[in-house]
């Protein structure tokens, strides 16, 4: 199994990051490169809501949410369909931490076990995708005029 977490502190309030991470806000995450849409089957944030987020090399993977607590912004879920990527039994998370009032810190995990790659390759690879999510929100917040309060 391979397992990675990491993080990417944000001068902005926790809501604020959310908004981009949440069950249904990732429909705002069209990052180029890494992601061209998500289509819900189910659109709910409850315990096997399913989504398929569209990849930028033309495939998709298909998600289903574990568990969701919008209060503490954190959910798990599974890839029951991981698609192109070299993997199986995927279990990842989702959390904006609250550090102050004006900065949180957006996390990332998940565990797997790979499929022909090596963990540096995958992880290097899984790193790249998660950098290009934080700069994307942190660039829309920024032209958002997003109180940093």
């Amino acid at each position: 199994m391979a397992e990675f977490e990491i993080s990417y502190p944000f001068e902005y309030p926790a809501r604020a990051v959310w908004d981009y991470v949440s069950w249904t806000g990732v429909e705002q995450l069209l990052v180029p490169g890494v992601f061209t849409g998500v289509t819900f089957l189910q659109r709910e944030p409850v315990p096997g809501a399913v989504r398929e987020t569209h990849l930028a090399d033309g495939s998709s993977i298909v998600e289903k949410l574990q568990t969701y607590d919008a209060h503490r912004r954190l959910y798990e879920y599974v890839l029951p369909d991981p698609g192109s990527l070299p993997l199986r039994d995927y279990r990842g998370s989702v959390e904006v931490e609250e550090v102050s009032v004006r900065e949180s810190l957006l996390k990332f995990g998940h565990d797997c076990r790979l499929i022909g790659v090596d963990p540096i390759t995958w992880r290097a690879k899984w790193l790249q995708i998660e950098a290009a999510v934080a700069a994307f929100i942190q660039a829309a917040l920024e032209q958002a005029g997003t109180h940093r309060r």
